[in-house]
């Protein structure tokens, strides 16, 4: 039944029509009714699929990728080009950009494969920026695609390379002689690679800077991502002065085209002093480490005494009681391990403070720093100590690879020794026997672990009482030698008034 509408006029609504179907109206004395009407439904063109092909800027390496789905994620400056092929036949296509409000018209194109010959519409663009957008399809009956979704493209930035300057470190002990050699270590990462990496040099308030380079990445070479760089400067050539100051810092510059990404790392500062402050420094610093070793040698002798009472309790069969205590044991030699640690990376740091600063007067020690760059180079790794490096030299003096240097580098090399093989070897097989002897299952194997920890701990306290016997050397010898400049110095203070009186004509008689 039609709805009466007035005026002889009568109205009906085919709802969701899904195919094609014939109607013909009739009423009234019209009972055959007139004028047949075919009804042909006409679909409205659908996005199919979407294959979007990827080409990566030419400075990541990267090759191109093709996915299948609309929604994209790729670095600032990819090229995507999208193939959109419909369900239906059309006429145009387009894409509307949400965000910036661009379109891009898209071009038909015919392919051929083994699924036969089928259109599909192309069209390519930048990712400049996150932004969604939608395909819209218009038919030849001119319908367009209803309700058209939208896909998200995600704009992955090319983040800065970022870096930490290893050497110099930053400590205390931040002075340099005049002539000193500057060793210059950093660590980099980048997400794409450097085009370059260079230290910066400047002395006091001068705005000029002096740029030593420690990577520039060959023409055509693959791209590096990460690495640590080596080099050794001379001061000599900066004409740094007593009371200067010297900022170093270090410049990242990554293959980003056409614009590259820069980072400054942040500077470091040191302070030209002369050989007499320099001495003081290291002074105090070697002062600081006998107070360290001292304290290790008490803590580790008190963990002994304890531990031989715990081994004869675990021989007499303790129970609970004495699982308690050997938890307290691990901990207390733990705690001689770090202090063992701690020595050992300020003798390396002392080490390295008289080797650079020429403090050594054999000519053995240029060796030393060639070998340096070599192990840095041969083995680069994010530390501002390497005791491999020290183990190496320490062998070839062993080996007589290496000539002596008396004067300050052997005393150290030899205390550095000492404090690696507690650092490395004595303290944590301590602390391994006292936690096997925590955790083990029978009272005899309990009994064998802790044997084996109060060996370890015999063989520390002699270790560290020869250690603590040659600071004492060595500090007494820097006393002497401290003793013996000063007086040098007023001597030549003396000296330079006696001749400054002798040729003045108005001091004549006084």
């Amino acid at each position: 039944a039609m709805a009466a509408r007035g005026q002889g006029r009568f109205r009906h609504v085919f709802r969701r029509v899904s195919g094609a179907f014939r109607f013909h109206a009739r009423g009234g004395d019209d009972d055959q009714g007139d004028l047949l009407v075919n009804v042909e439904t006409v679909r409205p063109p659908n996005v199919g699929t979407i294959r979007a092909t990827l080409a990566y800027p030419s400075y990541t390496g990267r090759e191109a990728i093709t996915q299948a789905g609309g929604s994209i994620e790729a670095l600032e400056g990819t090229q995507v080009t999208l193939q959109i092929s419909a369900t239906a036949e059309v006429r145009q296509a387009r894409i509307l950009f949400q965000e910036s409000g661009k379109e891009l018209a898209l071009t038909a194109q015919t392919l051929q494969d083994d699924a036969g010959t089928r259109v599909v519409w192309t069209g390519a663009f930048p990712v400049e920026k996150s932004d969604r957008y939608a395909v819209e399809l218009l038919g030849p009956t001119g319908l367009r695609n209803p309700n058209p979704g939208t896909y998200p493209v995600v704009s992955v930035p090319d983040f800065a390379p970022v870096g930490t300057l290893l050497s110099p470190p930053d400590d205390t002990l931040n002075v340099v002689l005049p002539n000193a050699l500057l060793p210059l270590r950093a660590e980099v990462r980048d997400d794409y690679g450097f085009a370059r990496v260079d230290a910066l040099l400047q002395v006091g308030k001068s705005e000029a800077r002096i740029t030593v380079p420690l990577f520039a990445r060959p023409q055509g070479a693959e791209p590096v991502k990460s690495m640590v760089t080596t080099e050794v400067h001379d001061l000599t050539a900066v004409k740094a002065a007593v009371g200067d100051t010297l900022q170093i810092s270090v410049l990242l510059e990554d293959v980003r085209a056409p614009v590259p990404l820069q980072t400054r790392l942040p500077a470091r500062t040191l302070y030209v002093v002369t050989e007499n402050d320099l001495l003081r420094r290291i002074t105090g610093h070697f002062r600081q480490i006998r107070e360290e070793v001292e304290q290790a040698l008490g803590l580790q002798q008190d963990r002994r005494d304890r531990l031989r009472e715990l081994l004869e309790e675990s021989r007499a069969g303790g129970g609970g009681e004495l699982q308690a205590a050997l938890t307290a044991a691990e901990v207390g030699q733990g705690r001689v391990q770090g202090a063992a640690e701690r020595v050992h990376t300020e003798l390396m740091r002392s080490f390295d403070l008289h080797l650079f600063n020429r403090l050594e007067a054999s000519t053995h020690a240029q060796r030393v720093v060639e070998l340096y760059v070599q192990h840095q180079r041969a083995h680069p790794l994010a530390q501002p100590f390497q005791p491999t490096f020290y183990a190496a030299v320490a062998a070839a003096r062993n080996d007589g690879t290496l000539g002596a240097m008396e004067r300050t580098l052997d005393p150290i090399l030899a205390m550095l020794t000492r404090a690696g093989r507690i650092a490395r070897e004595l303290a944590p097989q301590a602390v391994r026997g006292v936690a096997e002897a925590t955790v083990a299952g029978s009272a005899a194997a309990r009994t064998q672990a802790l044997e084996r920890a109060l060996t370890r701990q015999e063989e520390i306290v002699a270790e560290l009482q020869a250690l603590l016997a040659r600071l004492d050397e060595w500090n007494e010898y820097q006393d002497v030698v401290m003793q013996a400049r000063a007086l040098r110095d007023k001597q030549k203070d003396v000296q330079s008034r006696t001749e400054k009186v002798g040729t003045d004509p108005k001091a004549g008689g006084k």
